[in-house]
Order: C-alpha cells, then structure tokens, then sequence
C-alpha cells in the first residue's frame, strides 16, 4: 500500500518533515517499484529462512 514516511526515528535522531509542497504546475507522477505475488506457504518458507529457523 503507497504512503508516505513523514517521521522517521533512527536511534538518537529523529527526522520529520516540516512542510510538504505540491506542484500544480504539472502532474505528479510516481513510479511505484515492480513486484510479485507469492502464495502465504512460500512467503512463510522464506521469512522462516530469514530468520534462521
């Protein structure tokens, strides 16, 4: 699901977004990255090797 991180802790800092501008002078276009879809037994077997179990 798209979204957008407007804070972000990362140990002993924190970042956070102060203001957010959109154009109106052109249209917005995002290039969502390319992905499958995998069954919940495989998606399953690959977190299970991750985590070394």
């Amino acid at each position: 699901m798209p979204g957008l991180i407007l804070e972000l802790e990362d140990r002993e800092t924190t970042y956070y977004a102060t203001s957010i501008q959109i154009s109106q002078d052109k249209e917005l276009q995002i290039d969502f990255p390319k992905g499958k879809t995998i069954p919940k037994e495989e998606y399953d077997k690959k977190m299970k090797v991750q985590m070394g179990m």
